[in-house]
């Protein structure tokens, strides 16, 4: 696809260089988030709904693959889009494919520099390249793969996840974000009013196992290419990736 082509700008343009991927578990309440002011910081999603968002104001913001069903229409992804459009301060901004009809049918983020992956392929398990952003890449599970796909390409070194608990339906019963719920908040018949998952626990097993899987493929590729992926979010269940404390990390930056 020859919209695809265009991210060879971003090939290796941090070579070298850390980030971290700010996703939207409710751990980050309790995480100091204005140390990462000056650093390289993918936000996703809805997190510009975060505390200290404006603070932080990631240089990158991720929006995955939309999901379509009953509950979530063409207008509602557009009422979702419109208020990305307001509340995104990041000027570099990453859609699936999928979006690109929608945003451009309505002449969104006008002021922004707009990038779409195409998310369609499936996890190679003994692959060890890393993934071109300017082709085809996985189909994924959740944000933060999307993101590390990216950041990979982008040359980054070191990559800090925070928020990514992924424990929700198996150690806590609430699907919880970090944030109060926004005005275009939807939910899907296995999401209760109340944030309960309603999923049977077969259902949320098997879908956090293909996640894990996909977490376990990238982490391999990184080893490969001497890329050091690291969990500093606080609490949760993944464990593929070396834990580390968050506020140890700046101070070892310090120190350095």
């Amino acid at each position: 696809m020859r919209i695809l082509k265009k991210n060879k700008v971003y090939n290796n343009v941090h070579k070298g260089q850390r980030c971290f991927i700010l996703c939207t578990g409710p751990s980050i309440k309790e995480q100091n988030l204005k140390v990462l002011k000056n650093e390289i910081v993918f936000s996703v999603s809805d997190g510009y709904l975060c505390r200290d968002y404006a603070d932080i104001s990631p240089k990158y913001h991720c929006s995955v693959q939309f999901t379509y069903m009953d509950e979530f229409d063409e207008q509602v992804a557009l009422e979702r889009l419109k208020t990305m459009e307001q509340k995104v301060t990041s000027k570099e901004l990453f859609f699936n494919i999928s979006e690109r009809c929608l945003i451009e049918k309505h002449h969104l983020f006008q002021n922004k520099n707009v990038n779409y992956v195409c998310l369609e392929k499936i996890f190679e398990q003994d692959r060890k390249k890393i993934y071109s952003i300017e082709n085809i890449i996985p189909s994924v599970k959740s944000v933060p793969i999307m993101v590390l796909m990216i950041a990979m390409y982008m040359g980054f070194k070191e990559i800090f996840l925070i928020g990514t608990e992924h424990d929700a339906g198996l150690v806590k019963e609430k699907y919880e974000h970090a944030f109060k719920e926004s005005s275009n908040r939807f939910y899907s018949k296995h999401i209760s009013k109340n944030n309960v998952l309603l999923a049977k626990k077969v259902d949320i097993v098997k879908s956090r196992a293909e996640l894990f899987h996909q977490y376990a493929c990238l982490n391999k590729i990184a080893s490969y290419n001497e890329v050091k992926i690291y969990n500093a979010t606080n609490g949760g269940i993944l464990d593929e990736f070396e834990r580390v404390e968050f506020d140890r990390i700046f101070l070892q930056h310090v120190s350095n």
